[in-house]
């Protein structure tokens, strides 16, 4: 996400005016708005991830996790398909749990302006 698609989402969301007006002018453009059927399988994919955490923090899959590392779903095939953990192979979590580091997240975007002092 770059700073410009961030103040897209934001216009978006809270001047929705404004925005209009930008896109008609130029200043915002390759806007993709999502269609409404969009949703309800972002809402599939949430509340199966929720399900997910739950399932893994109780520990009541009658299997167990261990098969459960990554699941795709479909719609339009009627398919889901499960990949096992031994699947993958796992790396070091760089980044993970590193604190306030700057630039916020390894992203430069969102490194904090110089200021100079007032005095």
């Amino acid at each position: 996400m770059t700073a410009e698609g961030l103040r897209a989402e934001y216009l978006f969301a809270n001047a929705p005016e404004a925005a209009e007006r930008e896109i008609e002018a130029g200043y915002i453009s390759g806007v993709h708005e999502e269609a409404p059927s969009v949703m309800a399988l972002n809402m599939r994919a949430a509340s199966d991830a929720v399900l997910e955490w739950i399932e893994r923090l109780y520990l009541y899959r009658l299997d167990g996790s261990t098969g459960f590392a990554r699941t795709l779903f479909s719609n339009a095939a009627g398919e889901v398909e499960h990949f096992s953990e031994d699947d993958f192979v796992c790396d070091s979590a760089n980044g993970l749990a590193q604190g306030l580091v700057e630039p916020l997240l390894g992203i430069p975007g969102l490194e904090r302006p110089n200021r100079k002092d007032a005095a």
